[in-house]
């Protein structure tokens, strides 16, 4: 997606899900606050947006139809400092008006971004344009008013970056611009700060210890929850607050984590939807299609399973409608990359491993203890892929604990030990699969003229590989990434993530047909390169050195 409508998307987010844009919606056409629009609407300041002003009170910001008339029509021939005056008095209302302050920036921005286009990120003469200092700034505020912390959170970081990245920064607009939005951004840490320990202290004070569990087992907090569950005990404040921010991060790409939000949104217990949180939990992302067309949720059944289980309320026929769902997630997984939707594999990863936790519990497998065991090291198999390709997905959250379901299992189940020091380690060197490829092991004290070729090849591939990865999160990095991206000349390198990622992987292919021929030449070098995970052998080889040294 280009990095202008990215940011477009952004400033849209507080319309759909803002709480008091909610209740204007509502409020409609004959409403006090499209009233007073219509009023303002008159002022000299917004004449260039005063069609489209009174089109918004007369729809009631019900639609967002006034606004793309407007940005396929008049937008364009409307000046930036226009945009930046009528912004200005929309600020000036935020007190007696927020309502309408909210509309008058929207519309500024909306504006401004769409006249730009596809120049939006980019720069003139060395320095963005100067609507950035002042456009985004305004909206961010009127944004936080209107309750979308978060949304302002984002315009307010993507206007910094944009204009730390101008090459010269002695212009006095571009400096208290900067300055403006520093202060800005210090207003909304402190104020998303309040909303969270807002929200942790009214769970910490709720019923609903079984929600909080599944919260942290779905987030991949299995043994605190697991230890939990056993003593009874809540959540501590930290650990609450900790998963309210991980929320915040995954739920737009994490429907598994969502339904479990929504599980507690009507519990006596809990006014969640008098929290600032609850317009993002009950949003429609639909990351998971899946969700979206059966007529079964799988998400919600997974939600309404684990909380069961959790506060030990699951019955047999609960367990076998749970299972029946999970042969539907199996099937979906098989398109789900083919289907429209921001949802990973982990959906899979923690459907599954709830589904072997109950069977075992319940004595529904077939199998016998090893061929559980089997089961579950098939999964930490997948996991240990996954986790070792994330790298190549710029844009989504970490998975952070999301797939180490199967080996928290396996570490309390599998008998043979010297085994699980092996997964284990394959696991946490999954987690460094770009830099263990990049980062060579000592070389042979000794080694041929054949073996120094192949050396020389290697490192011009690690810097390709290198290169590769860049060009995959090209389009993610900040906005100073892009300072001296030379755009006059005639065939311009193809900075995008497809690039990258074809690159890379043609890398990958040839690293490894290069450390097949080194196994001729220096087959520990060569094995190392190939099997970069410690094992048991090593590790034990390596504490036996210390043990040495020491005395």
């Amino acid at each position: 997606m280009p990095s202008h409508q990215r940011f477009i998307d952004t400033c849209l987010d507080s319309y759909w899900s803002a709480p008091a844009v909610a209740r204007m919606k509502a409020e409609g056409p004959g409403s006090r606050w499209a009233a007073e629009l219509r009023r303002l609407s008159e002022n000299e300041s917004v004449a260039p947006l005063r069609r489209l002003l009174t089109e918004v009170a007369d729809d009631g910001l019900r639609t967002l139809e006034p606004i793309s008339r407007f940005v396929d029509g008049d937008a364009a021939q409307i000046t930036g400092r226009h945009y930046v005056r009528a912004s200005e008095f929309g600020v000036g209302q935020l007190r007696r008006s927020p309502s309408t302050a909210y509309v008058i920036t929207l519309a500024c921005v909306l504006g401004w971004a769409f006249s730009i286009g596809d120049r939006l990120t980019g720069q003139r003469d060395g320095m963005p344009d100067f609507g950035w200092a002042h456009l985004p700034h305004a909206y961010a505020r009127a944004a936080l008013k209107v309750g979308d912390v978060l949304g302002a959170q984002r315009i307010v970081d993507t206007a910094y970056n944009t204009l730390m990245a101008a090459k010269y920064h002695d212009n006095p607009d571009l400096i208290a611009g900067i300055v403006r939005y520093r202060s800005l951004a210090s207003v909304i840490g402190r104020r998303l700060t309040q909303v969270i320990d807002n929200l942790a202290d009214d769970l910490l004070r709720s019923t609903l210890h079984a929600h909080l569990l599944a919260l942290m087992w779905t987030l991949g907090f299995v043994p605190e929850a697991e230890s939990l569950r056993r003593s009874g005990q809540p959540p501590s404040r930290p650990m609450l607050r900790t998963l309210i921010r991980l929320s915040m991060d995954r739920i737009p790409q994490d429907p598994l984590l969502q339904y479990v939000w929504l599980e507690m949104k009507d519990k006596p217990s809990l006014d969640l939807r008098g929290h600032h949180f609850f317009h993002l939990i009950n949003r429609r992302y639909d990351q998971y299609l899946a969700d979206v067309l059966w007529p079964t949720i799988p998400s919600r059944v997974y939600a309404r399973t684990l909380v069961g289980w959790m506060d030990g309320s699951l019955e047999r026929d609960d367990l076998t409608a749970y299972l029946d769902t999970l042969g539907l997630i199996r099937e979906f997984e098989e398109v789900r990359r083919d289907m429209p939707g921001s949802s990973d594999w982990s959906v899979y990863m923690r459907a599954t491993s709830l589904a072997y936790l109950l069977a075992g519990e319940h004595d529904l497998f077939a199998a016998g203890p090893a061929e559980q065991l089997e089961g579950w090291r098939g999964l930490l198999s997948q996991a240990t892929r996954m986790r070792g390709r994330h790298h190549l997905n710029p844009g989504r959250p970490d998975l952070g604990g999301t797939l180490n379901y199967p080996l928290f299992h396996l570490i309390e189940h599998d008998p043979i030990r010297e085994r699980i020091v092996n997964d284990l380690e394959s696991y946490r060197a999954a987690a460094m699969t770009l830099p263990l490829a990049v980062t060579p092991p000592a070389e042979p004290a000794e080694a041929g003229s054949d073996f120094e070729r192949q050396l020389d090849r290697e490192r011009t591939l690690i810097r390709w590989l290198k290169g590769a990865y860049f060009l995959i999160n090209f389009g993610f990095l900040p906005q100073h990434f892009r300072r001296y991206t030379a755009l006059s000349i005639d065939s311009p390198p193809q900075l995008d993530l497809e690039t990258g990622l074809r690159d890379y992987l043609e890398v990958e292919r040839l690293l490894g047909e290069l450390y097949e021929q080194m196994s001729t030449v220096a087959p520990d070098y060569a094995d190392r390169r190939k099997n970069p995970a410690a094992s048991v052998e090593t590790i034990t080889r390596a504490l036996k050195q210390h043990r040495q040294q020491a005395f």
